[in-house]
């Protein structure tokens, strides 16, 4: 009867060792059932379960850039350790984390640094060591020396591209230093023309100056600009008074209508046409002394005189500009030799 049992037993196998035990719970000879053989057959068919989970992670993290695989290094390596040492109650764990960190590197699209006939044309041999070492590591993940040597050859990779791109930058600042230099002196070339420039000019425009005070002089001692300004003086007494004229006929007029008169302002416009009268017989007088021919009141040099004798006559500190010019300054200065 006990050989029937033993015989009706049933088998059951794990990956890293086998337990038989009867349907009586009696232990086969040879075979001890204790309490590591019992934990370990959950244990074992669990890594079983998650074996294809692994190894997509694995193949998902291969696929990544070298700089996106330093960030998670740390975790794939965790994992491989369990594999290899039969740990498989941190298989899960670390081949989730191995997950969410290519998911979290995968989506900051990270450019890689090794594609084939990318980078540095220096650096062109260690890209292609490094495609080499991957390839290998696909073929046989679990080989440490394969991960080794993809490690090694990244790093190299690295350095290569660091180091080329310390000389393209060392090469642009000298670039950049030789342009500023070349800039600086055509700078200093630019400044001594433009200074030479300017001293001339400057140069120029006193002699101008001189001359023109010169011609302005002569001009205000000649019969001719003197009669200008002369002319000038009475046509714009002659306006003055007009105006003074206008203004009173004007005041009588709405008198009428209203019954009141503004004396006071009568008695101003009074004086204003009497000092008008003066001015006009001292300048008149002027010309008959000198025999001078009076000049027409139009035209816009005769104008812009005018407007200049008004301004000065209304205040000391008016503004006089635009009297001073070629052409107006020299009859200022004659009418001044007459009338200060």
């Amino acid at each position: 009867m006990q050989l029937f049992k033993a015989l009706a037993g049933v088998w059951a196998y794990g990956l890293s060792g086998a337990v038989a035990v009867s349907c009586s719970g009696v232990p086969i000879s040879g075979f001890p059932i204790g309490a590591g053989s019992q934990s370990a057959v959950p244990a074992l068919i669990s890594e079983a379960r998650t074996r294809p989970a692994v190894e997509q992670a694995k193949q998902e993290f291969l696929k990544l850039s070298p700089e996106q695989q330093d960030e998670c290094w740390q975790y794939e390596s965790s994992l491989e350790k369990s594999l290899v040492i039969g740990e498989p109650r941190n298989i899960d764990d670390q081949r989730r984390q191995l997950s969410q960190c290519v998911a979290r590197v995968g989506v900051a699209q990270r450019p890689a640094t090794v594609p084939p006939g990318g980078g540095p044309p220096e650096c062109a041999s260690a890209a292609q060591q490094i495609v080499q070492a991957r390839h290998a590591l696909e073929d046989d993940p679990t080989n440490p020396g394969l991960r080794a040597r993809v490690s090694n050859v990244q790093g190299q990779y690295r350095q290569c591209v660091l180091e080329q791109q310390l000389q393209t930058a060392e090469k642009q600042r000298q670039q950049q230093q030789l342009a500023r230099q070349k800039a600086g002196e055509e700078l200093v070339r630019q400044k001594a023309a433009e200074a030479a420039e300017e001293q001339k000019r400057e140069e120029e425009q006193r002699a101008t100056r001189a001359e023109l005070v010169n011609e302005g002089l002569k001009c205000a001692e000649s019969p001719r600009c003197i009669g200008f300004a002369l002319s000038a003086a009475v046509c714009k007494n002659e306006h003055d008074r007009a105006e003074a004229l206008r203004e009173i006929r004007e005041e009588n007029k709405y008198a009428k209508i209203g019954g009141a008169v503004d004396l006071a302002k009568l008695h101003d416009l009074q004086d204003e046409v009497r000092k008008r009268d003066n001015y006009l017989k001292f300048f008149n007088h002027q010309l008959e002394m000198r025999k001078l021919k009076r000049a027409s009141c139009k035209g816009e040099t005769m104008e812009i005189l005018m407007s200049c004798i008004d301004r000065r006559e209304t205040s000391a500190t008016a503004d006089l500009l635009g009297c001073d010019t070629d052409e107006i300054g020299p009859r200022m200065q004659a009418l001044e030799t007459v009338y200060p």
